[in-house]
């Protein structure tokens, strides 16, 4: 009867990986916490992750070196007030799991409601930028900072491409009683004409409210058609 011999295989695994077997990487525990009013829910974007009202897993196991993404997701008639312990601000929380970490996520409830009052007409001159405003009409004691709101403007002008027009929320520039955007024109050299304007339509939301105002907004070159 013929015996095989393993000891060359085994030299060649060994010869092959001089550095023997990869160690698992450590675990460790990332813990979420709501504020204990809760208000809305944290989540993680791999969906591993969901803590608050509409959910129950706020602890779970992540090899060393893992990246996590963390969100927050207000209730109606709530905002989001910040993270504590491992994140900190007000956006998306990254990170990368290095030890065992505790987030904390705030939110803060709000009362009233409010109105917009839209400047009937806003000119953006090629390769210019200007500042657009709104006054914010509040009612029934709506008291909340300017980063709570979510602003959008929707026109067939407005986008990213280098013909459009540019556009960013200003909460660093806005109050109890304004909003303030930052519009930036079109590169000219992408834009044929010399006046073009189209409806549209700016959207602010709170969670639980979103009113909504349109206006005319227009593409000018300056010295033809600018204020």
């Amino acid at each position: 009867m013929k015996r095989w011999s393993f000891i060359p295989l085994l030299a060649l695994v060994l010869t092959a990986c001089p550095g023997g077997f990869s160690p698992t990487p450590p675990t460790f525990t990332l813990r979420l916490v709501p504020s204990p009013e809760t208000g809305g829910t944290l989540v993680s974007r791999d969906g591993r992750l969901r803590c608050g009202a509409q959910g129950d897993s706020c602890e779970v196991q992540y090899p060393k070196g893992q990246e996590v993404v963390l969100q927050a997701q207000a209730e109606p008639f709530h905002y989001f007030s910040g993270w504590e312990g491992g994140c900190s601000g007000l956006g998306d929380c990254a990170f990368t799991v290095q030890e065992d970490t505790e987030v904390v996520g705030r939110f803060s409830p709000f009362q009233g409601n409010f109105a917009l009052e839209v400047p009937p007409l806003v000119v953006v001159p090629l390769g210019g930028k200007v500042e657009m405003e709104v006054a914010l009409l509040r009612e029934g004691g709506l008291d909340v900072p300017p980063w709570a709101y979510r602003v959008e403007l929707e026109s067939p002008l407005v986008g990213e491409a280098p013909d459009q027009v540019r556009v960013r929320y200003l909460p660093e520039r806005s109050g109890p009683d304004r909003l303030v955007l930052a519009l930036e024109g079109p590169d000219p050299a992408y834009l044929g004409r010399s006046y073009v304007q189209e409806t549209a339509a700016l959207r602010v939301i709170l969670p639980g409210l979103e009113r909504e105002g349109e206006f005319t907004l227009a593409v000018a070159r300056c010295g033809g058609g600018c204020p």
